[in-house]
């Protein structure tokens, strides 16, 4: 059963008019953290598997700031939800924590994903992420990747893109 509290606090995130207001996203993940974190956790592993994809899109957001190390474990099956949206949508936002556990969910996604958006979405998040253990793949996509995003973009450019921001964050630390 879910708290009445934390019920009350995810109620605020449904919105006939997406995005949700950023001071309320905030003050939601703010609350959060300090409730009990299993029935959080609970909570918000039942909100993925809404039937609005702009609710599920808001609720991994807020797993992801709320509990990054738990969010990892369950967001990621995101990544194959049947709307293309919510693909889109969780890749740039696993580019955007820039998280080393990220990258294996990251790199699948450039490699087997049959929409050219999601591979250039994923490429970039890689290339925004810096770990290098996403440059096989990446090298991979920028030499047979022919697909591109849906405003005509090739993924061979965003991964080679991300390739050279990787190796040059890595040689920058190096001389650091």
């Amino acid at each position: 059963m879910i708290d009445s509290d934390i019920e009350a606090l995810l109620s605020m995130l449904r919105t006939d008019d997406p995005p949700v207001n950023p001071d309320v996203l905030k003050r939601v993940v703010r609350e959060l953290r300090d409730k009990d974190q299993s029935k959080v956790a609970s909570a918000l592993i039942d909100g993925l598997r809404d039937a609005d994809a702009e609710y599920r899109c808001t609720i991994a957001s807020v797993f992801l700031r709320v509990d990054f190390a738990m969010a990892i474990q369950h967001v990621p099956a995101l990544l194959h939800d049947e709307d293309g949206g919510v693909q889109g949508f969780l890749c740039m936002e696993l580019g955007a924590h820039r998280r080393s556990e990220a990258v294996p969910h990251l790199v699948d996604v450039l490699s087997r994903d049959p929409e050219g958006t999601h591979r250039f979405l994923a490429a970039w998040a890689l290339g925004n992420i810096g770990d290098p253990a996403g440059l096989p793949a990446l090298r991979q996509a920028m030499q047979n990747d022919e697909g591109v995003d849906y405003e005509g973009r090739p993924v061979k450019e965003v991964a080679a893109k991300a390739i050279r921001r990787i190796t040059e964050e890595k040689a920058t630390a190096s001389v650091a």
